[in-house]
């Protein structure tokens, strides 16, 4: 993806994302939301879509990947994540998931290879889009921090994490080497 390489992304359908005129419909109407209440529906909404994108088996996994996280047991949370992605590999939420499982145990690089996969399968994950924004802003590429928090904006203009992320960085991102 034109992002990881340092270059500005373009919303465009990736090859290996899947066509799903719901999903696109949920995006379309975030974008139009004229409030932020408005837009919690629909963010819940489009998290719903993304998480549905395996399968009811994948769900379940999702679901087991989760509390296995909440429960200090990463190496359950993994293998459950690696099941969900042999089962739906182009399933971007698998991959968001198993970016923020690399991230919460400290393996940056595996967060972002994952992100990498998530945004592959679905360009519009402003998810995956804020936290490879957080990555970013971590490995002191603030422009292309900014480009990510912005890219996700572009898609949820409610979603705080990417909201904050651009708060945070306000100008500093300004003239920097991404």
């Amino acid at each position: 993806m034109a992002l990881l390489l340092g270059c500005s992304p373009k919303p465009a359908n990736s090859a290996l994302a899947p066509k799903d005129a719901s999903l696109d419909e949920i995006l379309q109407q975030l974008l139009q939301a004229p409030d932020a209440q408005s837009a919690a529906k629909l963010e819940s909404r489009a998290w719903e879509r993304f998480r549905r994108c395996g399968g009811p088996t994948v769900e379940v996994l999702l679901e087991r990947a989760a509390a296995a996280q909440a429960g200090q047991r990463p190496e359950a949370a993994s293998s459950f994540l690696d099941d969900g992605a042999k089962l739906a590999p182009l399933c971007p939420e698998v991959w968001n998931r198993k970016a923020a499982l690399a991230y919460a145990v400290g393996d940056k690089a595996a967060a972002l290879r994952a992100i990498h996969e998530a945004l592959l399968r679905e360009p519009r994950h402003f998810g995956a889009l804020a936290g490879l924004g957080r990555l970013y802003e971590e490995f002191g590429r603030e422009r292309a921090a900014l480009t990510a928090y912005e890219a996700a904006l572009a898609v949820n203009p409610y979603f705080q994490p990417a909201k904050q992320g651009v708060a945070r960085l306000g100008g500093k991102a300004d003239g920097q080497e991404a």
